[in-house]
């Protein structure tokens, strides 16, 4: 009997997929890389629970990743910098004469204040709490809903 495209192409490679999907790439991108057809791959998504578990869970990953720094984006953060600093290493002998002399680079960390960022921030709370922070206006308005027609005679002549 003859093994199914899952069997060759997709079985083999969920830990790839999982990657994959981690990595952010989308169901198009999967299909292609897998040389099959993206309806394919949506039918063996439907199809097998193990695959539609490693898409879900790496996409759920991507997306928790994305979340965190949109977060830190809107709210700022401290971020850790290794500088580079000149030092001069002298070295000296038992009497104190100078035995050699040379810079050497050494990293230190220095660490940066991050702002806020106001798009980052009206992103998260748009999508976060949408009721309370959402840019759409809601016009509320009356309608008479009788709408009165007159027809002259030469309206009523046109008609016949």
């Amino acid at each position: 009997m003859a093994r199914s495209k899952y069997e060759d192409r997709v079985l083999p490679k969920l830990p790839v997929i999982a990657r994959w999907c981690r990595a952010g790439l989308t169901n198009d991108e999967i299909a292609i890389s897998l040389g099959i057809a993206r309806s394919t791959f949506q039918a063996y998504i439907n199809k097998y629970a193990d695959l539609r578990a490693v898409v879900r869970d790496g996409k759920d990953i991507a997306n928790s990743l994305v979340e965190e720094s949109v977060f830190a984006m809107a709210v700022g953060y401290v971020k850790t910098i290794k500088k580079p600093m000149k030092i001069r290493k002298i070295e000296y002998d038992y009497e104190g004469k100078k035995i050699s002399e040379e810079d050497v680079i050494k990293y230190v960390d220095e660490e940066h204040y991050v702002l806020p960022n106001v798009t980052s921030a009206r992103f998260y709370l748009s999508n976060r709490d949408p009721a309370k922070w959402n840019d759409k206006l809601t016009v509320i308005a009356e309608v008479d809903s009788t709408v009165n027609i007159v027809i002259d005679d030469e309206m009523k002549e046109f008609m016949k």
